[in-house]
């Protein structure tokens, strides 16, 4: 076959080049501007689930609102009590219900037993069969007891005749006050009318399903599914004209109770195609053009010359005649060339005699190499015995492998360790016996991507814990400062089965030793204190009294200490659960506030608190609690002269609680030692008053914060002008 000309191949290549860019185009007007709309779209449509979902909680919310009336109505307290039937007769009707748009009222007393219940068809506006959702209440009296006046339940609930939202109160009197006669509890049913109305609300087409429910149609058990695998919302295009989203909503137990289904049409994607068509239209119109620009100037300016050029040196080549010259024409890099071309020419006439003289320099140097190669190969060979003797003597696997990942060289320990039957030829052999356990070969790809060392600990493999090391072997660098080109890897494996049962075994008896330790300690402190409550008057020797109040006082603060053992090794193993659910922060604030005035006071400062408006928050009420205690307990302890003020401020997202103090501050080289184990917020950490604190409750703070989805710091803090720290909490 004849090969092709120069002006072929540049013409060729001009066409492929309008191809391949008129493609690459395409790809990328496609990728930026269609996933640019879709983007927009999708983040309308989480707008628009966030609606839905907002709509169903603020209807929560109006249902608690309802139900705080009449629970703390001085009447139903009374009810409660006497239950007294002509007052029910003349104050719970079906009528009534339908009012309150809510499908059932529930009457318990304080031991969760349902004693009066009334259910209703809100359209129908008349009391229906109540057996059913009795039983329901009769079987989970978690949902309508009370622990407390400020105890709530509030969600949506799985009842026999499909999710409702499910509202309860304690009873109290119109002051607030108690003790509860029982619990009054709504129910709503989440029918088709009722998410059709919140769907006129929000503007939206809004459906809704029993995320337990058998019966769900084909597409929401697929978004079920994406769901439970981790999805947070699942959107779907339907067609080119319409997408759809799905999200959940938790009920009263915490576990997934609705799926919300939200549909709406797609104009941005349906533009953005329309724009794409006419961009590529346009564009491809703007190539062609090009390329014929370039290909007329190309074969004017270039092509003619270079085969003129082309033709005078076939013609020297063919006649064998180093002393002719080729035509330059132009001073251009064509002519340039042509006279590089002459020199080069000149050039081979001076180096004929040159080439003789250095082919017999060559042979002499070429004997002398061979020699000299012999010798190295020798040292090579018994450097390379050592460094494989060493190798094969690790106690760990080691393994080196190319780019293409396959091994170079490995050590016996790595199918000791392994257990292998057969001998890996690649890394996939290895990564094969993790098997599902463990990802190797993503392991050490992302690790040559990122051209860092990766480390992985306490990998199962069958009754084996293992340590796997991975680390880009690099080329020499052109540079001290360049990192050089990655041209392999190595990867160690470390049984550390050992290690690891030494370490559970010591958690287990930290645990246990915890457990063991705080029944004898209970039992003396209730000894002691039921000694002094009969004896103490009587004791006639005030030393005997001293010793049984010493003893009574310190097995309290040794329980003290082995609870809060007890439960950082819980929060350290996940056993502590955290309830997620709106609360009002400014009243924890004022209690705990309220509590530690006095202690305030017996130490002549002060302590205030800088109330503001701030929104709800979501976390655990009674942890929040136990860590504002902690942070202004410390502040108090730590404190002299002056006082600790509290302050609260939010960005819309987070609600923030400052702790301020006028004590004596922290170093800055101690303060890296705050929040761990057995440290005190103090300045002398190794003159600790160990007689009042373990130095556990900021790393106790730290756990239950990081449980909840928030944070605590130590804003800032000044040797002898004090200390500021916070924690933040999502709203909800």
């Amino acid at each position: 076959m004849k090969p092709l000309s120069v002006r072929s191949k540049i013409l060729l290549t001009l066409i492929a080049s309008v191809v391949a860019l008129s493609f690459a185009v395409y790809f990328i007007s496609t990728q930026v501007l269609l996933s640019s709309y879709l983007t927009i779209e999708h983040e309308a449509m989480r707008e628009d689930l966030r609606r839905a979902t907002d709509a169903i909680k603020e209807f929560e919310s109006q249902q608690m609102i309802k139900l705080s009336d009449w629970a703390s109505w001085d009447e139903a307290y009374e009810f409660a009590d006497t239950m007294d039937p002509a007052w029910a007769e003349e104050t719970i009707y079906a009528t009534g219900l339908s009012n309150l748009d809510i499908n059932a009222m529930v009457w318990a007393d304080t031991e969760g037993k349902v004693f009066r219940i009334m259910v209703v068809d809100i359209t129908e506006r008349i009391e229906v069969a109540s057996s059913t959702m009795e039983a329901y209440f009769n079987q989970h009296p978690e949902l309508i007891m009370h622990e407390s006046l400020d105890h709530a339940t509030q969600g949506i609930a799985l009842l026999p005749a499909g999710p409702a939202i499910v509202v309860s109160l304690p009873l109290k009197t119109s002051l607030g006050e108690g003790p509860s006669t029982g619990s009054l509890t709504f129910a709503r049913y989440l029918n088709e009318q009722k998410i059709r109305k919140i769907a006129e609300i929000t503007h939206l087409e809004v459906t809704a399903f029993a995320y337990e429910s058998a019966g769900l149609p084909t597409e929401v058990r697929d978004a079920r599914s994406q769901i439970e695998a981790g999805a947070t919302e699942v959107i779907v295009p339907t067609s080119a004209y319409a997408i759809v989203g799905y999200t959940t909503l938790a009920g009263v137990d915490g576990e997934p109770a609705l799926i919300v289904r939200v549909e709406t049409p797609r104009p941005i994607y349906t533009q953005g195609v329309v724009t794409l068509y006419v961009f590529m239209a346009t564009s491809a119109v703007a190539l062609i053009l090009f390329g014929m620009v370039i290909v007329f100037l190309l074969e004017r300016l270039v092509i003619t010359r270079f085969v003129k050029l082309a033709k005078d040196v076939d013609h020297i080549n063919d006649v064998q005649d180093i002393s002719m010259r080729v035509r330059g024409g132009v001073k251009d890099e064509l002519g340039k060339l042509a006279d590089q071309i002459n020199q080069m020419l000149s050039w081979l006439s001076e180096s004929r005699e040159k080439t003789r003289v250095l082919l017999e320099e060559v042979k002499h140097g070429k004997d002398k190499a061979e020699d000299m190669v012999k010798v190295r190969t020798k040292e090579l060979a018994e450097e390379k015995a050592r460094l494989l003797a060493s190798i094969n003597s690790l106690a760990f696997g080691f393994v080196i492998a190319g780019v293409d990942s396959g091994i170079l060289l490995k050590n016996p320990s790595l199918s000791r360790i392994m257990k292998l039957r057969e001998e890996p030829g690649k890394i996939q052999d290895i990564a094969n016996a993790f098997g599902a356990t463990f990802d190797l070969m993503k392991f050490c790809n992302d690790s040559l991507e990122r051209q860092v060392p990766s480390e992985k600990s306490d990998i199962s493999y069958g009754n084996m814990f293992l340590r796997v090391l991975c680390a880009p072997i690099f080329a020499e660098a052109d540079s001290p400062q360049a990192t050089g080109t990655v041209i392999g890897l190595v990867l160690l494996i470390e049984d550390t089965t050992e290690a690891k049962v030494i370490q559970r075994s010591r958690e287990e008896f930290f645990s246990i030793a915890s457990h063991e330790l705080r029944t004898p300690l209970t039992a003396i402190r209730g000894n002691t204190d039921l000694l002094l409550d009969t004896y103490k008057d009587k004791l006639n020797d005030p030393a005997m009294r001293g010793m049984l109040e010493d003893i009574n006082a310190s097995s309290g603060r040794l329980i003290s200490i082995v609870n809060d053992f007890l439960q950082i090794s819980r929060l350290e193993q996940g056993k502590i659960e955290i309830q997620r659910q709106p609360f009002d922060l400014s009243e924890v604030i004022s209690e705990v506030v309220r509590t530690l005035t006095e202690l305030a006071s017996q130490k002549g400062i002060t302590l205030s608190f800088e109330s503001s408006p701030i929104p709800l928050v979501m976390g655990d009420r009674d942890r929040t609690e136990e860590v504002l205690e902690n942070l202004i307990g410390n502040a108090i302890k730590f404190t002299h002269q002056g006082g600790v003020t509290i302050a609260v401020e939010s960005d819309g997202t987070r609600v923030k609680v400052k702790v301020t103090d006028t004590g004596i501050g922290i170093s800055e080289q101690n303060q890296a030692n705050l929040f761990r184990k057995f440290q005190q917020a103090s300045e002398d950490l190794l003159a600790r008053d160990n007689s009042q604190s373990t130095g556990l409750g900021l790393y106790i703070s730290k756990l239950l914060m990081n449980a909840m989805g928030g944070a605590v710091v130590l804003e800032e803090s000044t040797l002898g002008r004090g200390s500021t720290f916070s924690f933040t909490l999502p709203v909800t």
